[in-house]
Parts: C-alpha cells; structure tokens; sequence
C-alpha cells in the first residue's frame, strides 16, 4: 500500500492538481510530476493531520481547507528567500520625524519613510539638496563617481568627518546593475512572495531543470514539518471538523468585513521587528490606565527576573496595581498535543494567579493561535510574536501596533466574546503539580509533595504511582541507571517539578 493510500481517508479529496496549476508551466516528467502530488498531499496531512468528524464532514470543504493551509505554508517556505534577492529596508530607506499624527503614547515619535539619495544616479539638482551640498561640492561627487560605499565620499576635498557621517546616514549607493539578474520575475517576487512567484523566478534561472529544482524544494518543506518524535507517524495531531466550518465561517465574515469596512480610520501605526516588539509592548503597559486584554498562544514565563517574558509579566503585575483591568487568555493543547502549549503556557498562568489577575485557558480541541493586546480601548498591537525568547530575538517574528478606536473596537468585543465563552463554559484544567521540597546531601531532590493532597513521597514512590497511573502527565524515564520522575513530553526543559 503507497503512501497516499495510508493517508486519512478524508484527505483524498485534496486534488494537489490544484496547487500546481497555480505555478503556470512546468515540464515535468510523470515520475516528478508524481512525486509533486505525493509531496503535497503530505505535506497537507502534515499540516492538518487526522479530521476528527464531531459534526458532518463536508468533504469539498475539507480539501479546500487543505490546499489553502499548504498554500499558507508554502509562501511562507518562500519568504526565506526574499532577504538574499534584494537589499535590506534600512540600506534604501530611511525613517524622518513627522510632526504628523497625534500617539498619545510619549515614547513613540510620529515617523514616515523616504528614500535615501543614490551617490551613484542623482542628478546634481537632487545632490544639491542634501545639508551641507551645495553645486561645486555636488558636481566634485558626479565626477568623483562610482563609489562603493557611502562613506567613500570623505575623499572628496570638502566633505570632512562630520558631513560624511550625516551623508552615510541620508545616500545610499547601487553599484552598476547586473543586467542577468534583474527580471520582471524578481521584481514581481520582491514584492509578493509567494511561492507561486518563486516558481516564476525559478522559470527564467533553472530552465529545463527547473521541475528538479522545484521538487527539491517540496522535499525540504516536507522535511521542515517532520513529527518531533521519531517513529511517530504522519496524523500527529488532529483538526476538528467544526474549526474548518469556523474557519471558514471566519474567512466569509472578514471578506465581508473588509468589503464594507476597509476604511477604517487609523491615527498612528507602527512596525515591531524581531526583538523590537518587547521594549516596545512593555512601555505601553507601563502606559495603560484603563484596560490591557491579552490573547496569546505561547507565553513562556520563568520567574528568574532575567526571562524576557518576566519583564512583561511585572509590568501587568504593576498595571493591575495602578487599577487597570488585565485580563490574558491562554492557548491549552490536550495532553499529546503537538504544540505543547498545555506545558509552555503553565507557568504564566500559575503566575497570573498568584498575582490575581483574570486568566482563562480556552477550550481543549480549539487552538487559539492569534496573538494580540488591546490596550485602553485605542492601542492594538497584532502579529506574530509569541511572549517568548524566541520569538523575540530568534525568529523572523513581525507585529503592527495601530493606534484606531474603530479597528480597536473589533478586538476588544472579540476578546470579551472569548473571556465570556470560556469563562462560562469551561472549568479550567490543571497540571498535576509535585514540588521537590528536600534536597539530598549531595544535592539531588529525592522528596516530593503533591501540591493538591500534601501527600510526600520519595523518588520510588513517586515513580510507582506514576506507573500505576496516578500521575498522567508525569512519567518516568531512566538516568545514569536510576528510574526518575519527568513531565511529559521528555523534549522540554521545563520539568513542572518546582
């Protein structure tokens, strides 16, 4: 039995034909052209794994679903790419002070972007007026041309330290084009994308080995997306049938949204790059005065004070002090969930309830996989950062803070419908907790207390009840000879033995 054929049984409507059509013409070989559909369908049993029927299967809508969650997939595959075909914003742009805008945050200065002044192309009007350049000095930089840097320009008689430090900061050089490489097709990916557009990019270098190129590049975005556990087999994890409906319930209304609501007004808005989102959310906490509402898939907290995150957990700590409304709602995975967010979340959560501010998990079998903060019913900051380390210094993490009562509104009656929903019909779940309370000489905790019954017990026994199943999301594990207690999944670092 192929492959394909072990799939779920309602994948087999997910037509891979489709998706390959929208790449225009490749010449594929049967075998690779066989191998393209094979890719994709796992790819999208990957992503999607085993269709739980909790209510009707509508089987055209479960492959539409598919294909639009591999085609998601798939352009952000591509995305990787863009940085090595064209040059970073900073080295063509730069940001000026506008007294445009009003913020109402004291820490964030209204900006706009402009292109820099080409050392190598401007005319000698557009030299002129860069600060300190008047006409001889701008006709001693055409005739001084091709500089390979911007800070070439201190060689010219007139422009000293100072001016050139300015000038590095407001031209930008392009040496002379290579004309092999510039392409409609390049230009059209630079600006989407997608893997539709990579795949035209691919057309114009690769020519008649194109299909090999392709194929390898399906192959490493199958590869990307492997189960964490080896032995593990391809329906991972699971999708309900009713979060396809809501999800496409979900694209309907926001399409519709859209169409009579594009024109929002929005005051101020913002770009968070990478590890620019936490300085950035922290201080507008430290600026709240009415309401914070959090929803978040990972928050990671510690409790060290060095933890990024922790930062952040303090400054809601601070704000409910001052009277603000925080309140956070957590993503919860069911015990062999493949995000973890059950063992991830655990600790914030604990935390924000020791602190008594309002947390809520969501509902096991949905993933709450947005992340966002409203904050005094005007500040709304959206994206793709998680309140983790990682998402903050190690990924290709980007939000968008925008500063609109009206686009603000929208999530805030959002949040309140979940808060309400869970809150009513959810009794939040709780981690068995054991806490290490006596170290041994040596310097090992081998006595453990259960913290809901007070029971103590040591390492033997602990083990025991954990084989005999008392302890489920707890198991034991062999090191250097001794059986020892450890939290599942094994992967993490954290333990949940505190």
């Amino acid at each position: 039995m192929s492959i394909l054929q072990r799939l779920n049984q309602h994948l087999q409507d997910l037509n891979p034909d489709r998706l390959i059509a929208q790449w225009g013409e490749v010449a594929w070989s049967e075998a690779e052209y066989a191998e393209a559909l094979e890719t994709i369908s796992l790819i999208g049993q990957r992503l999607v794994g085993t269709i739980l029927a909790d209510q009707e299967i509508i089987q055209p809508l479960v492959a539409f679903y598919v294909c639009a969650q591999v085609d998601r997939y798939l352009n952000q595959w591509a995305r990787r790419y863009r940085s090595s075909l064209q040059p970073s914003d900073d080295s063509d742009r730069r940001a000026v002070a506008t007294v445009k805008g009003d913020t109402q945050l004291p820490f964030l200065k209204p900006s706009a972007y402009v292109d820099r002044i080409d050392l190598n192309y401007a005319s000698q009007k557009t030299l002129e007026s860069l600060p300190g350049v008047g006409p001889q000095l701008a006709l001693r930089i055409i005739e001084d041309r091709p500089f390979q840097s911007s800070r070439d320009v201190q060689r010219i008689h007139g422009i000293g330290p100072a001016k050139a430090k300015l000038l590095n900061y407001l031209t930008t050089v392009n040496l002379a084009p290579d004309v092999s490489s510039l392409s409609q097709a390049m230009d059209r990916f630079s600006g989407a994308p997608s893997f539709t557009n990579l795949v035209s990019l691919l057309r114009t270098r690769e020519g008649s080995s194109m299909s090999l190129t392709l194929l390898a590049e399906l192959r490493d975005a199958l590869i990307h997306l492997a189960p964490p556990h080896s032995g593990t087999s391809l329906c991972a994890h699971h999708t309900r049938m009713s979060d396809i409906t809501r999800w496409n319930e979900q694209r309907k209304g926001l399409s519709s949204h859209l169409a009579t609501s594009a024109s929002t007004a929005i005051n101020t808005g913002a770009l968070l790059y990478d590890g620019g989102y936490l300085p950035f959310v922290e201080k507008l906490v430290a600026e709240a005065r009415e309401s914070v509402y959090i929803l978040m898939f990972f928050m990671r907290y510690v409790g060290s004070g060095h933890y990024p995150t922790d930062k952040l957990v303090d400054a809601l700590a601070q704000a409910k002090h001052r009277g603000v409304d925080v309140r956070v709602i957590l993503d919860v995975d069911d015990v062999d969930g493949v995000a973890q967010s059950r063992f991830i979340n655990e600790a914030a959560y604990e935390q924000f309830r020791e602190l008594g501010i309002p947390v809520l998990y969501d509902t096991k079998g949905r993933k709450t996989h947005s992340k966002f903060l409203v904050v005094d019913n005007r500040h709304l900051v959206l994206g793709s950062h998680n309140w983790t380390a990682g998402s903050f210094y190690a990924y290709d993490d980007t939000s968008i803070y925008l500063d609109s009562a009206e686009t603000v509104a929208i999530y805030r009656d959002s949040f309140l419908g979940l808060w309400h929903q869970f809150d009513d019909r959810h009794v939040q779940p709780k981690i068995q907790r054991v806490k290490c309370v006596e170290p041994t000489e040596a310097g090992g905790e081998t006595v453990y207390r259960d913290c809901e019954s007070g029971v103590l017990m040591d390492r033997a026994q602990f083990c025991e009840a954990i084989q005999r199943g008392s302890y489920p999301d707890y198991y034991v594990r062999r090191y250097r000879g001794k059986l020892v207690p450890a939290t599942k999944p094994n992967q993490l670092r954290f333990d949940n033995l505190r």
